[in-house]
């Protein structure tokens, strides 16, 4: 049997890496547009048409081969009708976002009251 440790040693390093960080915040914004985009029914020519772009360029991110600043993110999300959070979290902690799904807003409830 192959000593296993010196390949844990190789993931342990990699997982703790900027570089792999970088790529898995990619990964998880494509699963969630990916998502968001099949909950619409929206196709990858519609959200280009939308954000006025290609869509070799909306499949890159969706592939997590962009490069995407957090403005293109937001407008992204926006074309769909979402809005970006982004959270950090301790390494340790293993935090993973999850779609969260909200009801729409009770609009027979004014939040100010009206002073007497």
């Amino acid at each position: 049997m192959r000593d296993s440790s010196g390949w844990k040693q190789w993931v342990s390093r990699t997982e703790a890496s900027p570089e792999y960080a970088a790529e898995q915040a990619k990964l998880d914004f494509a699963v969630a547009l990916e998502r968001r985009m099949q909950q619409l029914g929206v196709h990858r020519a519609e959200l280009a048409r939308r954000l006025g772009t290609s869509s070799a360029a909306v499949t890159m991110a969706l592939r997590g081969d962009a490069n995407l600043t957090l403005d293109r993110m937001a407008r992204m999300t926006h074309a769909l009708d979402a809005t970006l959070h982004v959270q950090l979290a301790p390494r340790e902690a293993r935090v993973r976002s999850k779609a969260v799904k909200l009801s729409p807003p009770d609009r027979t409830v004014s939040p100010i009251r009206a002073r007497r």
